[in-house]
């Protein structure tokens, strides 16, 4: 999986290219299905140096710190090439690709508001999904004319080359070279070394093969024995809240939020919908202070409030008479299962580690799984007036006590805890990379 070079010619300069490790080839899959796993980050941004004048947002100005981003992150200025079929699906970096930009790679339009930008995610995500999958990544930069000195930009890349960590990684890098003067490339033989997949990453790799072996072999069993908790039924699917994951496996029991599933709902690709709630920064504050008051993190507490969200457009289409009875008692005695995303950077070489790979661009992720007991429904089968409804359904404050919230929010906390302090966390994800390459196909 280490990169190779194809060719040297003075038209291109140097040209690399290296295999898709698995993970990077199941999120392929994902995007080539109506560009379901590609990743958005928004920034708005506000120039307090007036000095610099309008030359800081402008089209050359982006593009330079641009093309110094793609210079220091390489994956950014990559190709797919997948001329030899899914299964030999390659990345190819060119020295010429990195030095220019692609046709829309690169877009500066003044709008008029908020509003505009907010219409171009929009279609970026749903409306025109595949409409620029020519281009790996790409970043969109909008002045506006209401709040002059203003400027949001939204970066777009696959999630093959990248994970949510890296947002913070992308934001940081262009944003620095855009403000600044600017710096010789580095050398493109480096950054390759650092855009490995982190199955070549990892430290097991020094041990001797019949101990790499055994440590694979263990983490495929402990793999399966956790699946086997969730399996197997014959007719309800998990369903996710906190990422795209889904599962290769049949769940036992749980449930899905209420929707149409026909035999070809498996092969049909999703439509993605979103929306937003902003806090204020006192609210901001005053969750992650009560958190940290309870010794857990908001990712933490996050999938009890989901299972709340939940549990409340269950109770909202129940009580309207949308749910049948037998459903409603076969939800109410269900578990819920939820996902998300693992960092495996704290797992990689320390070598690596030490030159900068906590912050790499990069697709560096496992996905845990988790439990939560039945839903709360304390008003059982009633749908009189006195089951007390905001917005059609039981407010939070009724469907759970504080106590009991955080007695769950802990309880997942410590199936988390189980999973990232495993020895074989990297095997482990190795193991089950294989299922969902072969699923997505």
């Amino acid at each position: 999986m280490s990169w190779s070079l194809v060719s040297n010619a003075p038209s291109t300069g140097k040209v690399y290219s290296r295999p898709l490790a698995l993970n990077e080839r199941s999120f392929y899959f994902d995007r080539i299905f109506n560009g379901t796993a590609d990743i958005i980050w928004h920034h708005t941004v506000q120039q307090t140096d007036n000095a610099s004048g309008a030359g800081l947002f402008s089209e050359e100005n982006v593009k330079r710190a641009w093309l110094t981003l793609k210079q220091w992150y390489p994956l950014y200025g990559a190709q797919m090439d997948d001329s030899d079929g899914g299964d030999m699906v390659k990345f190819v970096v060119s020295e010429q690709a990195l030095a220019s930009c692609h046709p829309d790679e690169v877009t500066v339009k003044t709008v008029s508001s908020s509003a505009e930008v907010n219409a171009v995610v929009d279609k970026l995500m749903r409306v025109s999904p595949m409409g620029d999958h020519h281009l790996m990544s790409r970043v969109l930069v909008f002045p506006r004319k209401d709040s002059p000195g203003t400027c949001e930009f939204l970066f777009r890349a696959a999630h093959a080359i990248a994970d949510g960590i890296s947002g913070a990684t992308v934001g940081r890098t262009f944003f620095d070279a855009l403000a600044s003067p600017p710096t010789p490339p580095p050398s493109l033989e480096e950054r390759l070394a650092m855009a490995l997949p982190y199955t070549e990453l990892n430290p097991t790799k020094k041990m001797s093969l019949a101990r790499q072996r055994w440590r694979r072999a263990t983490a495929r069993i402990i793999y399966l024995n956790r699946r086997s908790r969730l399996a197997v039924s014959s007719h309800v699917r998990k369903l996710t809240i906190l990422s795209t994951l889904l599962t290769d496996l049949l769940t036992q029991g749980g449930h899905t939020v209420p929707n149409m599933v026909t035999n070809k709902s498996y092969r049909t690709p999703s439509t993605t919908n979103r929306h937003g709630c902003r806090f204020t920064l006192a609210e901001s504050n005053a969750i992650l202070a009560t958190c940290r008051a309870h010794h857990v993190t908001f990712g933490t507490a996050i999938s009890v409030i989901s299972q709340l969200a939940i549990t409340r457009i269950l109770h909202r289409r129940f009580l309207r008479g949308d749910l049948p009875l037998a459903e409603w008692e076969y939800r109410r005695r269900q578990p819920m299962y939820f996902g998300g995303p693992v960092n495996l950077r704290p797992y990689m070489d320390p070598d690596w580690k030490r030159a900068g790979g906590a912050t790499e661009i990069a697709l560096h992720i496992d996905f845990y799984e988790g439990a939560l007991p039945f839903m709360p429904t304390p008003f059982g089968t009633r749908t009189d007036a006195g089951v007390p409804r905001v917005g059609g359904a039981p407010p939070f404050a009724a469907l759970m006590s504080h106590p009991r919230f955080f007695l769950r929010v802990h309880s997942f906390k410590r199936q988390l805890q189980r999973i990232v302090r495993n020895p074989l966390v990297r095997d482990i994800s190795a193991a089950r990379q294989p299922g969902y390459v072969a699923r997505k196909k």
